[in-house]
């Protein structure tokens, strides 16, 4: 190649970006990693939901089989069953499983939620939530002397204390409680 001597020198054109350029790149990736990750969150927490009210339903068809085969729901003892979470599941689950229909329905809830031959004696018989909460069993409302976690309903209903694991209090309506975890809709 011909080149001058008497010519100016030429700037050569560098390749590459400017660190303006870079640090737009980098905020605009953050800005959509953060939108992924909110995101994310909220479909985790709603499948969490839909686990737990999927349980319920098994949990209800098991306590209408229940009441087909012995005429009776299973009885509570509101003396002693909010002492200890988990109690009413526990006396839930120990009067249906006997049943060869209920304990085949059981079987249906996932590992995680429901092992009734763990080794571990404390944890055999109780039914977990998404959230590895006990499920409470509500027999009906003259059994629940607890009204301010859970709510007056005419029915048996099945609950869960949502993802902050506190049932707060339901009649006061605090934050507690609006992320509880119903067989049925409440409103």
């Amino acid at each position: 190649m011909y080149t001058d001597r008497n010519s100016p020198p030429t700037t050569r054109r560098r390749h590459g970006f400017t660190v303006v350029e870079l640090l737009v790149v980098v905020v605009i990736i953050l800005i959509l990693v953060g939108l992924f990750v909110v995101g994310g969150m909220k479909m985790n927490e709603s499948n969490r939901t839909r686990l737990t009210r999927s349980i319920f339903a098994i949990l209800l068809a098991v306590a209408t089989e229940y009441n087909a085969s012995t005429g009776a729901t299973v009885a509570a003892d509101p003396a002693t069953d909010d002492a200890v979470p988990g109690t009413t599941i526990k006396r839930f689950i120990d009067a249906t499983y006997p049943l060869p229909v209920p304990q085949k329905m059981l079987t249906a809830i996932n590992k995680a939620s429901f092992n009734p031959s763990s080794s571990d004696p404390e944890l055999r018989n109780l039914v977990f939530d998404a959230w590895d909460t006990p499920i409470r069993y509500a027999p009906s409302n003259d059994w629940n002397n607890d009204t301010t976690s859970l709510p007056q309903y005419p029915r048996l209903f099945f609950a869960s204390a949502g993802p902050d694991r506190r049932w707060g209090n339901v009649q006061a309506d605090s934050t507690e409680a609006q992320d509880n975890v119903y067989s049925f809709n409440f409103e």
